[in-house]
C-alpha cells in the first residue's frame, strides 16, 4: 500500500536521478529496502529519513521526511555540513 513516505522516497530518488540501487548505495542500505520503502511495505527509520531529507532540494519532500524522522527544521539544519560534503555523490 502506497503511503506518504513511499511517495516522498520515490520522488526524491527521481529528483536525484538515481536508481533504487544507486540510492541504496548512498544510504548504506540494500536496494530491496529502498524498494520496500517505495512500495509502502516499510517506513524509513529516523536515520534513513534524516539522510533523505538532507539530500532533498524540494521543501515539501524535505518537510515530510523530517516529519518521518521526527526532527525539526533546526535539527536537520544542524546536519547541513554533512549534506554539503555529500552532495558530490549526486554530481551537484
Amino acid at each position: 500500500m502506497k503511503t506518504a513516505a513511499s511517495l516522498y522516497v520515490k520522488r526524491l530518488r527521481k529528483e536525484l536521478g538515481l536508481t533504487q540501487e544507486g540510492l541504496a548505495r548512498i544510504l548504506g542500505i540494500t536496494a530491496r529496502a529502498v524498494a520496500n520503502y517505495e512500495a509502502g511495505l516499510r517506513v524509513p527509520n529516523a536515520m534513513i529519513a534524516l539522510r533523505l531529507a538532507l539530500y532533498s532540494a524540494d521543501p515539501e519532500t524535505r518537510k515530510e521526511l523530517m516529519r518521518i524522522a521526527r526532527l525539526s527544521a533546526a535539527e536537520v539544519e544542524a546536519f547541513a555540513p554533512i549534506r554539503l560534503s555529500t552532495r558530490h555523490f549526486f554530481g551537484a
